[in-house]
């Protein structure tokens, strides 16, 4: 698998370089005084950045540690202000600055293969995995390549990958995403490939260090993505690669910058976010406008009704992610199914005029499919969603508001997990009836699961 760390983020510098420099020299020298206004590109902020660390420019493209430092860096060179003004943390942090799981010690095996990443050369070359790996202990290199040999299965165990990066979720989330939409999908091709890899490398930058609702969550819902997508072949054969490629990205960002609250608490406490949209899914909002401004720079590649269809298509997807919406897209579904025997028909996901109602369908069973997946995955996630509604419960517990999660010491678990069991096993079962999809598996999983508590 290769670009598994960033690797085209930047290309080779060329002689502007140098003449971008003077120029950025005479811009700064020309400002009448030091608190004065400046407005800066996102070239002129690069260039700024390698000045004030003292280090080359060619350092900027050349590998090692600079990488792995633009991978969580890129955010800042290239977002809208407004919308960042849009994205307001309840703890006081912006989605739209690097992951803090970036501070982080690293582990000496993981300087290792900075290391390695650094002797490999430019970033135009195509460096491969083993490549990377190869100074990486084998037990971890078997471990990481026997877990994304199955990033296409439903089942699929995220967490072997997090451990074969010793706990980092970032390096973890981008290698399942690159080896979903780079490998698996083939969206490496083409002139705007490098485009695409800054979107996702600012993604996954911008979710919020929460327990549950961060950057491997919004891989996994990819992931999960891609898997039911070839749990139904036809289905899948039937989606044009571009509307595949928005819902994945829109898998991708369902959450991102997620401040570990819900929307109910939001709207209970007056929350910025809430009072911008008016208190209607005011998270869900949220994450489409931070996702589709960070997705500009690709957009912008298409043409513009193409960019038109792609945002109705994004936006549609991650609202289908508010869980207020559950009850009623099961009811839908119910009624187009009925609606389909009475004509003495089927509702046939293959039908163009059902594709969009059908990926709906799919993201939001991809973002409750935990008790769809094998009992050790199923349980770590568990656990921390578990520590997410806590926290929640604490500030709840402070502010003097009435419990709307579980609270911490106080939470008969089986009976919550089992509870939740029975809200999302429907959505799996109705959406199985659907001609061209397959749920067999999943609704297999999600009935073991019961079983086991």
């Amino acid at each position: 698998m290769e670009y598994l760390y960033g690797l085209l983020f930047g290309t080779e510098p060329d002689t502007t370089d140098v003449d971008a420099r003077h120029a950025l020299h005479a811009k700064l020298d020309a400002l009448p005084d030091r608190d004065a206004q400046i407005a800066l590109t996102a070239d002129e902020l690069r260039l700024l950045k390698a000045e004030m660390r003292g280090t080359p420019l060619k350092r900027q493209h050349g590998g090692g540690d600079e990488l792995f430092v633009r991978m969580r860096s890129d955010l800042e060179e290239d977002h809208d202000a407004k919308t960042a003004d849009a994205v307001v943390d309840a703890y006081g942090a912006s989605p739209l600055k690097p992951n803090p799981l970036a501070k982080r010690r690293p582990s000496p095996d993981l300087l290792q293969l900075r290391k390695a990443v650094q002797d490999a050369g430019p970033l135009h070359d195509l460096i491969s995995e083993r490549q990377l790996s190869s100074s990486v202990p084998k037990e971890r290199r078997r471990t990481l390549e026997t877990a994304l040999s199955a990033v296409g299965e439903w089942g699929f165990d995220v967490w072997a990958v997090v451990d074969a990066f010793q706990g980092d979720t970032l390096l973890a989330a981008r290698a399942v995403v690159d080896a979903v939409v780079f490998e698996a999908r083939g969206f490496r091709a083409g002139s705007t490939s490098h485009l695409l890899r800054q979107v996702v490398a600012k993604m996954l930058a911008s979710y919020q260090d929460v327990p549950y609702h961060n950057c491997l969550h919004g891989a996994d819902v990819l992931q999960a993505m891609h898997a039911l997508l070839n749990l139904s072949p036809s289905f899948d054969d039937a989606l044009d690669d571009d509307v595949v490629l928005v819902t994945l990205l829109a898998c991708l960002s369902h959450d991102v910058g997620h401040p570990g609250l819900t929307n109910n608490f939001l709207v209970e406490t007056g929350h910025k976010l809430a009072i911008r949209y008016n208190d209607a899914s005011p998270l869900e909002n949220m994450h489409a406008a931070v996702a589709l401004n960070l997705a500009k720079p690709y957009l912008r590649t298409r043409p513009p009704e193409e960019q038109k269809g792609a945002r109705a298509l994004w936006i549609g997807l991650l609202l289908a992610t508010d869980m207020k919406e559950h009850s009623h897209q099961i009811y839908e579904l119910e009624r187009s199914l009925a609606k389909a025997k009475e004509r003495g028909t089927k509702y046939d996901a293959c039908a163009p005029a059902h594709h969009v109602p059908c990926l709906k369908l799919f993201i939001h069973a991809c973002d409750v499919s935990n008790p769809a997946k094998p009992w050790a995955v199923y349980r770590r996630w568990t656990s921390l969603v578990m520590e997410e509604f806590w926290r929640q419960a604490d500030l709840e517990r402070e502010r003097g508001l009435p419990l709307t999660v579980p609270g911490r010491g106080a939470t008969d678990l089986a009976k919550f997990q089992l509870g939740f069991i029975s809200f999302v096993r429907p959505l799996f079962a109705a959406a199985d009836r659907i001609a061209g999809v397959e749920m067999g598996l999943p609704l297999r999983r999600i009935d073991a699961t019961a079983r086991r508590w």
